[in-house]
Order: structure tokens, then C-alpha cells, then sequence
């Protein structure tokens, strides 16, 4: 089929004079060009749209040679100066609008208004697809992500606006040449609005009060129509291409914020867990990596944003917030996470996220990883999940039991009223082996084998579809980690369950333990970190609190040394002693504004009660044992040079001492960035669970007591870091 020639003409936004009969003077927006020749004199008063090429050259019959009438012609098209002008035939239809929660006044205006705005801009290209405009009150309203999917079924292009209140929220523009993972968009804007959310989730519109406070009426509507004006010619402005743009009426100040990557495809293998070679290249601060800190912070600063990332923001903590001159602590404020212990209408439980560090770079990406890990292990949707009782599962499945590890007489008594950080002291309800709870597949390194566990020990905050006894369960983040590659977060992972058995054996115990030799280290910070202290009159002090696993684990204390109290506490682990050691001492300055914050806040009087009252006389196992302390070179470096090769140490440590190592995938498609949890049932946690096992054998084989304590003779405080 022979299309027919377009007619051409300046484009939008240029303006032709004519200055003399060899000079066009052409006036945009921009800089001015001036067209010199006599040909440009005698076609521009020609180019008004209405004309072919062919039928310009034609006009000028007699008075311009055809071919330098084709070449001018041909030269302004090559600068963009002309362009073709749609036909008004093939014209885009005006743009569908619907309207949820918005008043007919603001409909109306907004309609009028838009119509204006299209009438000045040229007919939107041929193939532009029609334009679905959504008027919203608020981005919280549970028709948008079905309003566009149901754009996308028709052809169309789609664009949400809230031109409603202060603050008018654009975009982001969606089409067929502009993809964009809307339900993802609501899902983030959910969780950086929680208690918002909530109360939609409830119905409860309007959730923001609509009155602009000295916002001329119009203005809004006139920014949201002006932005769907030019999306609906085709010509889609930056603010909504790709991002969503906040636009203050008040103060005139935009934001951008750019659409969550794109998922990627993760669980190829599930539940299988496939583990590869993975050389290191970063061999310091913070552990032993596959890559320096500099290079991991960009895959992680994608995700700061506050409306569309997963970390809102993140700041440096500084010396009036506890931290010690010197130290680099960041932290991000608290995300949201359902909760079950909270009204519906506001289920959310705080988690926040903190990063430590001898350099800046790495505490930052410290914090950051923390934060991907924290989001990733509050998601269910997607994980297979089954339901099924113990019983129906048999011996392959873990019972909860064999994780959280509460006695008994614990879970009979229930969680304590007084229980001080609630969080720590929670005790789970029993759950009988004949009664259906969900299970997800973990994966056994020890025995390459699916083990099924309870999904609710697994999901932070998670919510059974129905009632059940997994109701009674909650999830801790113990082994939860994240790394450049799924090797990385799963020994990290393991490291941390590692150093949590030791510090639940040594504190719940009341254990007195070695001290370490810091200065036989030669370490710069270790010595920088004593003098800080010791300038304040404080005795920095590390405990080496190794259990039969042989990983270095060790406790990093202060107290004043005037009177013995004001005790803090850091707690570190690796295979390299000189890494264990460093964790813990920067996880002393990464607490230091935590046990300020504590000290202000209403409730946790246990916990506040102990940090004022606790001395070393009080507390004889947070004082190194007399005797020589160990030296550097008593301690064995069992690092290696890949981090394939410790995963593989660290799971048979564990098989030497009957433990199995499983571990769970958790890495979220909308964040790729891997994390797993590493549960190795048998070892303790940080909670005070005091079931059989570990807790009162490993001190007495190890010599740090002479005959295991009874249950109630166990350290009362929850360990609360």
C-alpha cells in the first residue's frame, strides 16, 4: 500500500521571521538561529503544515530552483527545524478519564483544562496509543494497579495523577514503549506509607485532608493537565518517564523518584541451593568479600528512595547521638512490617536498620545490606509454601521446637508480663504434631536434601492465610544475611547463627571467659578504639567467647572504670580472629547510640534497669578472666582464599558436632540482591530459650562450668543486642 507524503512544517515551538531577503531569524524557547540564504527566505513563509515537500517545491516554481529548494528543505529536517505534521485523519483520540475519589469539580476543571492544553499542541503522531488518564485522590486506592492492567488489555497508555491536596503526585507514564511493574509501584508506595495503608486497607477515605493551604485551586489541576497534555501528544515529559514526580503547589519544588528496577528471575534451583566457586578480592574491614565495599554500594543505593525504595533514607549517626569520635555508624529509619500484635488497621511492626564500619563506604553499605536483608525476610508472596502437620510430614520436616528451642516449662508459663525487649522475650505457643501449620523447603548442605520448615520461623511478621497453630510462631533474624552473591549471605548467615550460639551459651550461663590482647595485634583501630575510650575514662576490653563450632567469636566491652558500670557490649564472629575482633569493637560503636536511644525511651525498664545498675562486680562474666590474656598469635587464622571453600568449613564444623546446616534462599525478585537464611536447628539464639540440649552441655565439655545449670538458674536478662 503507497502512503501518502506527509505535509510538513516548523516545529512545535518555533517561530519563522523573515529579517531581509537573504536572513531567517528562528526564536524558540532556546538559543535563536538565523538561517542565511535566499532560499530559507522564499520557503519559510510556506512551511504553515498545510503542504507537501513536493508541494513547496512546486509553489516556488520560477522563483527557486527545484533542487535548492529540496536541499533547504532537506536541511531543516535534518536539524529538527521542520517536521512532519500528523494527519488529522489518523489523529490520537482525546484521552479517557476516569476518576476515583476525586470530586466532579476537580474532574470537571481538570477536563476543561486539559482539552485547552491539546488544542496548542500539535495531533499526537500516528501509532501513538490512546491514553487512559486515572484521577485519583490518593495512590493508596486499590483501583489503580487494576485500572492499568485493564489500560494495558485495551492498548492504551496509561497515566495515574492526584492533583488533590498540597502535594499533586504525576505519573508514572506507562505504554506499550514504556513498561512499568505497576503493582510493584503500589506495593513500595504500601510499604513507605504503612500505617496509610492500613487504613485504606480499611476504607477509611479520604485518608489526607484535601484542603490545599493557599494553593491557588487551579494550580495543581494545571500542572496534572499540562503533563497529560504533552504525554497524550506523545511526548512524554521527563518527570513521569520512568518515575513518579511529587509536585509542591506551595513552594513550586518537584521530586523525582525513579521506578523500582525491573525484577529479575531468582529460585531457578528451588529449593535446591547451588553453590559456587566465588573467589575474594576484599580482605578487610567488615570480613573477607568478593568485591570492596565501593563497588557494592551503587547495586544499593538503587534502592534508597522515599517513596519508591525500600530504605527511605540514610544518615551518618554523629557524636551527640552516642556515637564515638572516630567511629562511622550509619542507620536508616524504621521500615514497616506486618505485624500480628497490632490493631488491623495499623499491623505494622517497626524494623530498622543499622551499618558498622572502620571506613565510611563500608559502614554505609553495612547498613544498606542490612536493610535489603531486613526487607527481603518480611516477604511471603512467591515462597511455595504447603500445609501439613508434623505428623503428615515426618522425620524429614524440622518441628518448631527444634528451632526456637523454648523448654518446656517456658512455653507452659507462657510469655512473661514483664517481658523486657518484648521482642526478645516472646515465648511461642506449642504446637502439636498433628496440627497443620505451613511449611516452605529448606535446603540441607549437610546432606544436599530438602528439609521442610515452619514458614512462620522463616517470614518476619508473617500472617497465615487462616487461624492456625503457626499463629503462635514468630520469626527472628538470626542466620538472615545479605552478600554480593548467595555464597557471600550464606556463610555470613552462618557466622551470625555461629556467634549467637556462643553468646547465648556464654551470657545465659553467667560464664566467665578469657580476655584478648588487643595490643598484640598491632591493629591501628584497636588502639585508636582504646584511646577513644580510655579518653572517657572507660576500659575497653574484648572476651574471646569460642564455643566447640572452633569459630572465633568474641565480646567487645566498656565500662567506666570509676565506678564499673555503664556497661556496653559488641559481639563479633569470623574465621579470621583479627575480623572477629574488629566486628565486635565496631559493633560496640554501632551500639553506643542504641543504648542512648534506649535510655529515652518509655517501657523497656528491665533493660533500662540493668544498663544503670549492672557493674563488673555484678556481672563477673563481662569481665575477662585473670590470667594472660591471648595473644594474636594464639589464634588460628582458618579464612580462606575462597568463599566457597568456607561455607564447606563452616557446614562440616557443624556435622562434626551432629548439627545440619539448611539454608533458605530469600532473595526477592524486586531486589536481586542475594540474601539467605541460614538455620542450623540445635544452636541457640539470642532469645532465652531454654530447652535441653547445647545450652547446658557444651559449657560443662568445655570447661567453663563444672556441672550444667539448672533452668532457673539461667542469666533472667534477654540478651539485647
Amino acid at each position: 500500500m503507497r502512503h501518502k507524503p506527509a505535509q510538513i512544517g516548523f516545529a512545535p515551538g518555533i517561530a519563522a521571521h523573515v529579517l531581509s531577503t537573504t536572513e531567517v531569524l528562528l526564536l524558540t524557547e532556546g538559543d535563536p538561529t538565523v538561517l542565511h540564504g535566499a532560499a530559507y527566505v522564499q520557503v519559510a513563509p510556506l512551511l504553515d503544515g498545510t503542504r507537501t515537500e513536493d508541494e513547496v517545491v512546486a509553489a516556488l516554481a520560477g522563483i527557486v530552483e527545484g533542487r535548492i529548494a529540496h536541499y533547504a528543505l532537506g536541511r531543516l529536517q535534518a536539524l529538527g527545524h521542520v517536521v512532519a505534521v500528523p494527519d488529522p485523519a489518523q489523529a490520537v483520540p482525546m484521552p479517557l478519564i476516569l476518576a476515583e475519589g476525586v470530586g466532579t469539580e476537580t474532574v470537571a476543571t481538570f477536563a476543561a483544562q486539559l482539552r485547552a492544553l491539546l488544542a496548542d499542541w500539535p495531533p499526537a503522531p500516528a501509532g501513538t496509543a490512546p491514553l487512559t488518564i486515572l484521577l485519583l485522590d490518593d495512590y493508596l486506592r486499590p483501583s489503580l494497579a487494576g485500572r492499568a492492567a485493564a489500560a494495558a488489555d485495551a492498548g492504551m497508555a496509561f497515566l495515574p495523577l492526584a492533583p488533590a491536596g498540597r502535594i499533586a503526585w504525576l505519573g508514572p507514564y506507562v505504554g506499550p514503549d514504556a513498561p512499568a511493574d505497576v503493582p510493584l509501584l503500589v506495593a513500595r508506595i504500601r510499604l513507605n506509607r504503612a500505617h496509610a495503608a492500613g487504613l485504606a486497607d480499611a476504607g477509611r477515605f479520604p485518608l489526607q485532608p484535601g484542603g490545599r493551604r493557599g494553593v491557588p485551586p487551579s494550580l495543581l489541576v494545571t500542572v496534572a493537565a499540562s503533563v497529560a497534555a504533552q504525554c497524550a501528544a506523545g511526548r512524554v515529559p521527563e518527570s513521569v518517564a520512568g518515575a513518579l514526580t511529587r509536585f509542591d503547589g506551595l513552594t513550586g519544588a518537584a521530586s523525582r523518584h525513579p521506578l523500582p528496577p525491573p525484577r529479575v528471575p531468582v529460585r531457578t534451583t528451588f529449593p535446591e541451593v547451588i553453590l559456587r566457586s566465588t573467589p575474594k578480592r576484599f580482605f578487610s574491614d567488615g570480613g573477607h568479600r568478593v568485591c570492596p565495599p565501593d563497588e557494592t554500594l551503587p547495586s544499593l543505593m538503587r534502592h534508597v528512595d522515599p517513596i519508591l525504595g525500600i530504605v527511605p533514607s540514610v544518615f551518618q549517626l554523629e557524636a551527640d547521638e552516642g556515637v564515638e569520635e572516630g567511629a562511622y555508624v550509619f542507620g536508616s529509619p524504621f521500615r514497616l512490617a506486618p505485624s500480628r500484635d497490632a490493631p488491623p488497621h495499623l499491623g505494622r511492626q517497626a524494623l530498622g536498620a543499622s551499618g558498622k564500619g572502620q571506613g565510611r563506604t563500608q559502614s554505609l553499605v553495612s547498613c544498606l545490606a542490612e536493610a535489603v536483608e531486613r526487607y527481603s525476610i518480611m516477604q511471603a508472596d512467591g515462597l511455595p509454601a504447603r500445609r501439613a502437620s508434623v505428623d503428615e510430614l515426618g522425620k524429614a520436616a524440622v518441628p518448631p521446637q527444634a528451632i526456637h528451642l523454648f523448654s518446656d516449662a517456658q512455653i507452659a508459663r507462657g510469655t512473661p508480663t514483664d517481658s523486657e525487649p518484648p521482642h526478645l522475650g516472646r515465648v511461642p505457643g506449642r504446637v502439636a504434631a498433628d496440627a497443620p501449620i505451613h511449611w516452605i523447603d529448606a535446603w540441607s548442605l549437610t546432606h544436599a536434601r530438602v528439609r521442610p520448615v515452619p514458614l512462620a520461623l522463616c517470614v518476619h511478621g508473617y500472617r497465615p492465610p487462616s487461624a492456625g497453630a503457626d499463629s503462635a510462631l514468630r520469626a527472628h533474624s538470626t542466620g538472615c544475611a545479605a552478600g554480593n552473591t548467595i555464597e557471600e549471605a550464606v556463610l555470613q548467615g552462618f557466622l551470625e547463627v555461629a556467634e549467637r550460639d556462643a553468646i547465648a551459651l556464654w551470657w545465659y550461663n553467667r560464664c566467665p571467659r578469657p580476655g584478648v590482647d588487643l595490643a598484640s595485634f598491632r591493629n591501628p583501630f584497636f588502639d585508636a578504639s582504646i584511646a577513644r575510650f580510655d579518653a572517657r575514662a572507660m576500659d575497653l576490653a574484648v572476651i574471646d567467647i569460642t564455643t566447640d563450632l572452633g569459630i572465633p567469636a568474641m565480646v567487645a566491652t566498656v565500662n567506666d572504670r570509676r565506678t564499673g558500670g555503664h556497661i556496653r557490649l559488641g559481639i563479633g564472629c569470623h574465621l579470621e580472629p583479627q575480623i572477629a575482633v574488629s566486628r565486635a569493637i565496631c559493633e560496640l560503636h554501632q551500639m553506643m547510640p542504641y543504648f542512648q536511644a534506649v535510655s529515652r525511651l518509655a517501657g523497656y525498664s528491665v533493660l533500662k534497669r540493668w544498663m544503670a545498675e549492672a557493674t563488673r562486680a555484678s556481672e563477673p562474666h563481662l569481665v575477662p578472666l585473670d590470667g594472660p590474656r591471648i595473644a594474636s598469635a594464639d589464634l588460628v587464622d582458618q579464612s580462606r582464599g575462597d568463599i566457597l571453600d568456607e561455607v564447606e568449613l563452616c557446614v562440616a564444623k557443624a556435622a562434626a558436632l551432629d548439627l545440619e546446616t539448611l539454608v533458605l534462599d530469600m532473595t526477592r525478585p524486586d531486589i536481586g540482591f542475594p540474601v539467605a537464611r541460614v538455620i542450623v536447628p540445635g544452636l541457640r539464639n539470642l532469645t532465652p530459650g531454654f530447652a535441653p540440649g547445647r545450652l547446658y552441655d557444651v559449657p560443662v565439655r568445655l570447661g567453663w562450668l563444672e556441672r550444667p545449670r539448672r533452668e532457673e538458674e539461667m542469666n533472667p536478662i534477654p540478651f539485647f543486642i
